[in-house]
């Protein structure tokens, strides 16, 4: 049997070999940024990546931050700058709609938050909270299926 990337394979492979050939920071701040997640646009070709961030307070404690994100071309160029996307939050976790050209972005936070953005990381809505703790990491994905997001 010999080993042979199909046209989906190579399609899907491309552009994370080509968004991967070197590195580069997503972000440059005081603060200290964690927990990056990415979603791929597959409309406008592109990337959003999303981070928390935790500020300094010495003695080796830390402030928990905001959530942040930044929208890259496929070939690593930064398009536009960093946003806020909630003012606090951990374990962000973020994926994409193609139907919608949309974002949905969740974070822990005394529960979960959910952030819709459009596809320039622009807020549709205003942001949805659980106010139970039910999962420490959160997952969204978004099912083509039923058109549809999950939590999980």
């Amino acid at each position: 049997m010999k080993n042979i990337l199909t046209i989906v394979q190579i399609l899907v492979i491309l552009p994370i070999i080509l968004f991967a050939q070197s590195d580069f920071p997503i972000a440059i701040s005081t603060n200290q940024e964690h927990e990056p997640v990415v979603a791929f646009n597959s409309v406008n070709d592109e990337y959003l990546v999303v981070w928390s961030e935790m500020a300094p307070l010495g003695m080796g404690n830390y402030l928990l931050g905001g959530v942040y994100g930044q929208r890259y071309s496929n070939n690593g160029q930064k398009k536009g700058t960093a946003f806020l996307i909630f003012n606090y939050g951990t374990s962000p976790s973020v994926t994409y709609c193609p139907t919608k050209n949309e974002y949905l972005v969740a974070v822990r936070d005394n529960g979960i938050r959910l952030q819709l953005l459009n596809s320039s990381g622009g807020k549709i809505t205003s942001s949805v909270q659980t106010y139970y703790p039910i999962f420490d990491y959160p997952q969204v994905i978004y099912n083509d299926l039923g058109d549809e997001y999950c939590l999980g």
